[in-house]
């Protein structure tokens, strides 16, 4: 229960993390929870104009895509060139596995509610496809 109650905390963290990208465009400003709501519902909606998609793989993984930045804050293109983030170290315990490093648990794998997934690096799927969409 422990593990479960951290997670959530460091979810909610995400409220006060604000997206870096703006403050290279200039203009605006978005936590990263503020984005991962934009992007679930962008899945959530697209689930419905293809009903033939996993709707709920869909919307957990743009609901956990972003869940180390908890831990390591948001990276935005300037940053990546310079800082290379280890994101398989941030994940929390209770979700991680012996894995590549791209990789997460996927939510029907994970040993706690909302784990992160793994978007296949060949970003092939039409799945990991529709989650670039809606995380654009």
């Amino acid at each position: 229960m422990k593990d479960i109650v951290n997670l959530l905390f460091e979810a909610n963290i995400l409220k006060e993390i604000p997206r870096s990208g703006y403050h290279f465009l200039g203009a605006g400003q978005e936590s990263v929870a503020e984005h991962t709501f934009s992007t679930a519902m962008i899945a959530f909606v697209m689930s419905k104009i293809e009903p033939d998609l996993d709707a709920l793989k869909l919307i957990s993984m743009c609901l956990v895509h972003d869940l180390p930045e908890a831990r390591i804050g948001d990276l935005n293109t300037v940053h990546k060139q310079y800082v290379t983030a280890d994101e398989s170290r941030a994940i929390p315990p209770p979700t991680r596995r012996e894995r590549p490093s791209r990789c997460r648990p996927s939510p029907d794998e994970a040993d706690v509610p909302g784990a992160m997934i793994c978007v296949p690096a060949d970003h092939r799927t039409r799945r990991a496809a529709k989650l670039r969409s809606a995380h654009r």
